[in-house]
């Protein structure tokens, strides 16, 4: 789900499967609740995935988490991302990657561009 359906009690990031049913194709959503099976076409907002990014995982949790690392050069990997990724999982996760790898992410700490300090500076408060 990629937006709030507050009526269905689905919302942005919850996860399913769509499965052919006797009346017809059915959506079996992992909710906060348990399970909730729905009719496709009751669906609005909804993309296929077969992985989703940790940017996009944020506020899920899912019994199992697998982080595939890029390599230990990418400015991608920062402590603030592997966190993000192992607290997604409740009971398991995998990091499939170099140990390089996770040794850069737990070294390189985001450096945040906000130009909220120099707004502050310009306006005399900093």
């Amino acid at each position: 789900m990629t937006a709030n359906d507050y009526g269905l009690r689905v919302y942005n990031g919850d996860t399913g499967v769509v499965l052919a049913g006797p009346t017809g194709l059915r959506a079996v959503i992992s909710g906060a609740s348990g399970p909730l099976d729905v009719a496709t076409g009751r669906l609005g907002d909804v993309e296929t995935m077969h992985a989703m990014t940790i940017h996009k995982s944020q506020g899920s949790q899912v019994d199992e988490v697998t982080v595939l690392m890029p390599q230990e050069d990418s400015r991608l990997l920062t402590r603030e991302l592997l966190y993000t990724a192992v607290t997604r999982a409740k009971r398991k996760v995998r990091v499939v990657g170099s140990e390089a790898s996770v040794r850069a992410a737990i070294a390189r700490r985001a450096v945040r561009a906000s130009g909220l300090r120099m707004r502050l500076q310009s306006t005399g408060c900093g």
